[in-house]
């Protein structure tokens, strides 16, 4: 089937996985067990399907479709369809006059409350739409509308932060004579007002947003030129943001080629703790990367492409609790051996987390460098405004009989493993979380023990490579980590367990201070007890307006913003902290300035 590609790709509750096959002119959904066995394939009857098709994971554990002509279907995790509707689009004035054109759902998130927005965009009016529903689809919320937005090689894109949406596009159009622009936005989920928005005079093609604890990251290809199509823009870049989209880092990769035929096969996503995983496609290799939450590489892994003209395009990258899974595209006919071949032309890979691919797929090590990349703050172009141009109603879907998929998994000798080294804090007080990490290549388990100590410890494995252990009395312990392939390779660190006395902790704010100059009660702060091993306070005033922010544990608030003395009266206080081995904590409240 040459004429089949991969639209979507989402990790369930339970680890299964869910691909959105586009086989013409029928979309299809497959589930995925994690060892990738097909468990079930279901095709939806539907007319040719242009930029649409798409598939992800509903609040409720369910499944949500999107399908041509902004066609929306729900099913259960079986692909049983148990509602379907349609976001038709009224009659518009564009570039072209007032007429009703074809409109394509690009895109869908789930905000925590269960409503769904839809980014939705128009042939030929170059109109960009987004669209709230109920968590029903009954209902439309709210629709916001750019009415100029450029259609020349622009990709929006849209990702959900709890009841807020994370919105990027670029706008450029060629041969107007205007410069390009790009904005980056957070809007209210619930209204669609807009709380933060950055413009920038570059025009970026996004291919992904992401979610860290302390902000977010955007991946794309971007350019400074004023006119620009799909093959030739001059950088791949991604941005890290804090949540009020305050630029922290901008990087590019001048050592990867861009003469790729697909021009952007370029995904980075982050973690929790600030760490990103990229993936990069070229005519040779593909790699896969870390990068560190200091915007450092950690290390890279490379596959490589053959010499018959065969070359991968990477399509979807997942980051699930225990593997990584990367999809790609084939653009030849030519064979390799890999984890499943999904049908000619497709691969899916699960790797870990230390980049380690099986040894059938040749891996060896990758070469990545980085470099800053200067963003350049614009005025805003255009402003997003209301509209009322989408109706919402049902439609009538069936299900019919999906082309097979052909799977087969490689199978290879077990990789060498030479290298071990345990890491994790020396000191804690009932529990501690440690990390085995083996060299690039080596993929299996690794196998924990606890030696010596007052009492028996209890492990609790997280994954392959990481355990959490409980120790029930304070003294010295053993930890050892083992790895047995070829021959047995292992490494060990003491640990000492603190009495209860030292690990006594607590969290006090005071309520009202007084920055008088009088050497009393001056500056404001949280006070912790332990061994703390981060921490932010951040200060805001009454109307939201960010006054303060600190990491450093002994600095507080003078009450002074740009060293103007702030007046009397109550301030709002957010502190995030984390005890060392210990879960991240959030603290919030308000004090009282008195002059």
């Amino acid at each position: 089937m040459s004429d089949v590609d991969i639209w979507s790709q989402v990790v369930g509750p339970d680890g299964s996985l869910y691909l959105g096959v586009m086989n013409y002119p029928e979309y299809s959904v497959a589930k995925l067990d994690t060892a990738g066995n097909v468990l079930w394939n279901k095709s939806y009857d539907t007319v040719f399907l242009k930029y649409s098709g798409k598939t992800i994971m509903d609040i409720d554990g369910n499944l949500i479709t999107l399908l041509s002509e902004s066609n929306i279907i729900k099913t259960d995790t079986a692909g049983n369809i148990f509602a379907s509707r349609k976001l038709a689009l009224s009659t518009i004035t564009g570039r072209y006059g007032t007429y009703v054109p074809d409109s394509y759902i690009g895109d869908v998130v789930v905000l925590a409350n269960g409503d769904k927005v839809f980014l939705i965009w128009t042939n030929g009016a170059a109109q960009l739409f987004l669209v709230e529903t109920s968590p029903d689809l009954a209902t439309i919320r709210w629709t916001k509308v750019y009415s100029q937005w450029s259609d020349i090689q622009t990709k929006p894109a849209i990702m959900a932060d709890g009841n807020n949406l994370v919105f990027a596009t670029g706008f450029g159009l060629a041969g107007s004579g205007l410069q390009n622009r790009t904005v980056l936005m957070v809007l209210d989920g619930n209204t669609g007002a807009t709380l933060q928005e950055r413009w920038f005079g570059q025009l970026i093609y996004f291919q992904n947003l992401s979610r860290f604890n302390n902000g977010y990251l955007f991946a794309g290809a971007a350019t400074s030129k004023d006119e620009m199509n799909f093959l030739n823009y001059d950088s791949l870049i991604y941005i890290r943001t804090d949540l009020s989209l305050n630029v922290l880092a901008a990087n590019y990769f001048p050592s990867l080629s861009l003469d790729y035929v697909q021009g952007y096969p370029f995904l980075v996503k982050a973690q929790a703790d600030g760490s990103a995983y990229g993936i990069y496609s070229s005519l040779d290799t593909m790699t896969l990367f870390q990068i560190s939450p200091n915007d450092v590489i950690e290390w890279a892994n490379s596959l490589p492409n053959t010499s018959s003209g065969f070359y991968q395009h990477a399509r979807f990258l997942t980051l699930a609790p225990s593997a990584i899974y990367i999809t790609t595209q084939e653009w030849s006919s030519a064979t390799t051996a890999a984890n499943i071949v999904l049908s000619p032309g497709f691969m899916l890979y699960k790797t870990s987390y230390s980049g380690s691919f099986p040894s059938c797929t040749k891996p060896g090590p990758g070469h990545m460098s980085m470099t800053p990349y200067p963003l350049f703050p614009v005025s805003p172009y255009i402003e997003l405004t209301d509209t009322t141009a989408f109706t919402d109603s049902n439609y009538a879907l069936q299900v019919v009989t999906a082309p097979a998929i052909i799977g087969n998994t490689c199978t290879s000798m077990l990789p060498s493993c030479d290298s071990l080294k345990v890491t994790g804090s020396p000191n804690v007080c009932d529990s501690g979380r440690f990390s085995g990490t083996t060299n690039l290549g080596c993929s299996l388990p690794v196998t924990w023990t606890v030696i010596g100590g007052p009492d028996t410890a209890i492990i609790h494995p997280e994954n392959n490579n990481v355990v959490s252990i409980s120790f029930p009395k304070s003294g010295a312990y053993m930890v050892k980590a083992i790895v047995n392939s070829n021959c047995i390779t292992e490494d060990s660190m003491m640990v000492n367990v603190l009495t209860d006395k030292q690990c006594l902790t607590g969290f006090h704010m005071p309520n009202a201070f007084t920055p008088n100059g009088d050497g009393k009660n001056d500056i404001i702060r949280p006070l912790i007890s332990g061994d703390v091993a981060r921490y932010r306070f951040t200060v805001y005033n009454r109307w939201g307006e960010l006054l303060f922010e600190s990491s450093e544990l002994l600095k507080g608030w003078d009450g002074t913003f740009l060293h103007t003395p702030q007046p009397a009266g109550g301030f709002v206080w957010y502190c995030q902290y984390q005890l060392q081995g210990q879960a991240l904590q959030t603290q919030k409240g308000t004090f009282v300035l008195i002059r």
